[in-house]
């Protein structure tokens, strides 16, 4: 399988800056909304009207799910689209990206293979711990490693791409060790694919229909 990575997608109109101030007065802008492209993907995505209503009643449904689910995840609803972040220390060892614990992973491919019409971005990102060019390297092997174990449990890797951000996007001041731990994540975009959107057309069309014949 060839690895497909994303390119950065510039700052959307979307994007919030979340300031902090660090020790010594230094400002440091924390990018989890800034030159994001998990959250970019999302909200780029976005329809709107009655077809982005019909994909957000489908989103509903698989966010709900993947709630019961993925227990020790984050997920949130933005816009027409699905955020989920995962502490890495629940999928990793200390600086490898061999995948130790599994069963999140095999929880979220069950959601993903339920529900066909969502691709997804995967994202790794470190602390600012060890060498810049060593903590991007292993943001992208993790991002890889988890699109690997998908496709192995029957996702398609054309529904899936990947992106390493190293310690570029922190959420959380590095200068604590609990700051560190909240940016050793992994993020993951899940959104409609071209075959929903369609399908919300075609059923957006068919009820507008229905109400002009009445």
């Amino acid at each position: 399988m060839k690895k497909e990575i994303v390119s950065v997608i510039s700052i959307s109109a979307f994007a919030v800056l979340m300031n902090v101030t660090l020790a010594g007065g230094q400002s440091m802008n924390i990018g989890h909304r800034a030159e994001n492209t998990v959250v970019t993907a999302i909200t780029a995505a976005k329809v709107g009207g009655s077809t982005g209503a019909s994909i957000n009643k489908q989103m509903d449904k698989q966010a709900a799910e993947l709630k019961s689910k993925l227990r020790d995840a984050k997920i949130e609803r933005l816009a027409e689209g699905i955020l989920i972040t995962i502490d890495s220390r629940l999928l990793f060892g200390s600086d490898s990206y061999g995948i130790v614990s599994k069963n999140i992973l095999k929880d979220l491919a069950s959601v993903l293979n339920k529900y066909q019409f969502t691709n997804a971005i995967i994202e790794g990102h470190t602390d600012n711990t060890g060498e810049e060019v060593y903590n991007q390297s292993l943001s992208e092997q993790r991002a890889y490693e988890i699109e690997s174990f998908l496709v192995g449990k029957g996702i398609k890797d054309t529904r899936i791409k990947t992106r390493g951000y190293g310690e570029l996007q922190p959420i959380a001041s590095n200068e604590t060790e609990e700051g560190k731990h909240l940016n050793r994540r992994i993020e993951i975009a899940i959104y409609a694919n071209d075959d929903a959107r369609h399908a919300a057309v075609k059923e957006s069309n068919s009820a507008f229909t229905a109400q002009k014949d009445n």
